[in-house]
């Protein structure tokens, strides 16, 4: 599947409020990351970054 489909699919579920929506559309933000070619410790970092702003809310 592409990058091109999983952002269709993404969309969708957030069109219909599906409750995995937001899980979903942070692994898309890691799928993309890998497309673009950041090192596992940059993607690591989004990671952890996006954990510890999670926490906050």
């Amino acid at each position: 599947m592409s990058i091109e489909e999983e952002i269709e699919i993404v969309e969708k579920m957030k069109k219909r409020n599906n409750s995995e929506a937001e899980y979903a559309d942070g692994m898309l933000s890691v799928l993309r990351m890998v497309a673009e070619g950041k090192t596992p410790a940059e993607i690591k970092a989004y990671v952890n970054n996006t954990l510890k702003c999670l926490e906050c809310d």
